[in-house]
């Protein structure tokens, strides 16, 4: 897996530093290997990471973990659930099927600017980044998600309103696919 495509200039440090670390599992893979990914490995990211398994029969997604800025995000661990039991009860979470679907399908990471709208317009931006991972060495079995928000994550609690908010994904700016190893 290759992250040529991150610009250091443009880019969170944290982002960085966690699309090198996936290289370096990666060992010249296409994907890395789920089995060799730690959260404890990556802690400046802990508790903005959140870790869905893929699962391609269904298909649905997971939350195997679910960390503590998404959770103040939220106002709920998402942590053992599925995605379609959120899509069941609302539609605010669309942009997330279709995001995690990409990754799926190009076996790449994306990078992208994301916003969570509560009612009464209380809104949130904040940059995301999705790596891939794989049991087999071919097909995507999970989705490592960070997030960079420019704020304290404290400072979060207060911007955020009540109930489950909207995401979307900003039209404005195409999500960057990262190139795959060749």
């Amino acid at each position: 897996m290759r992250f040529d495509a991150l610009h250091p200039e443009t880019m969170p440090l944290d982002f960085l530093e966690f699309a090198n670390h996936c290289e370096l599992l990666s060992e010249g893979r296409v994907l890395p290997r789920q089995q060799d990914f730690s959260l404890a490995d990556v802690s400046w990211l802990i508790g903005r990471l959140y870790e869905l398994d893929v699962h391609h029969a269904v298909p649905d997604f997971y939350f195997r973990t679910f960390g503590i800025f998404w959770q103040a995000l939220y106002g709920e661990d998402f942590t053992g659930r599925w995605l379609s039991e959120y899509e069941l009860r609302t539609d605010k979470l669309d942009a997330l099927r279709a995001q995690y679907d990409r990754v799926v399908t190009t076996r790449a990471p994306v990078m992208c600017r994301s916003r969570l709208i509560w009612p009464g317009d209380v809104e949130i931006s904040f940059d995301r980044l999705l790596i891939p991972f794989s049991l087999d060495g071919e097909t995507v079995s999970q989705i490592v998600v960070a997030a960079h928000y420019d704020a304290d994550v404290e400072d979060l609690v207060y911007f955020r309103g009540e109930g489950l908010p909207r995401v979307t994904i900003d039209d404005d700016q195409e999500p960057m696919r990262l190139p795959l190893a060749s």
